[in-house]
């Protein structure tokens, strides 16, 4: 069987990153002289990766959050300490599961909208979880 129809066989089965590095990995095995089961394992691995972040990104655009609200971008000194000192759980998500709702109070410009924004990234980026921001005006 050669490389063209096995690419094609492999983006049949809607593989297609293993598709795209079929041949260059072909080479790097042969050069390395890899067994069959890294091969392999190196394929599906790669396959893996480019779907978890194609999921990502798919999960960052259809839950509508405004750019630039991430943790790296949020200032702390504007929410309460309490909150400072909840933020790591939040952030583990374990609220998601137990199915706990989140309810932001207070006076505009405390950084709620970032904060929960934040949090919303955070739980796609680590967990997968499907989030939409929906504004209230």
């Amino acid at each position: 069987m050669s490389i063209h129809s096995t690419r094609l066989l492999l983006k049949t089965f809607n593989l297609t990153t293993m598709a795209s590095i079929l041949e260059e990995s072909i080479n790097k095995a042969e050069r390395e002289n890899w067994t069959f089961d890294n091969f392999l394992s190196f394929m599906c691995e790669n396959e893996l990766q480019e779907r978890k972040k194609n999921k990502i990104q798919r999960l960052l655009r259809a839950s509508k959050l405004p750019d630039g609200k991430t943790l790296s971008t949020l200032n702390l000194d504007f929410l309460p300490m309490d909150i400072k000192r909840k933020t790591p759980s939040l952030i583990e998500g374990k609220f998601v599961e137990k199915a706990v709702n989140l309810l932001a109070f207070g006076l505009p410009g405390r950084g709620k909208t970032h904060l929960l924004c934040a949090l919303a990234n955070e739980l796609i980026l680590k967990y997968q979880y499907k989030v939409l921001f929906s504004p209230t005006r």
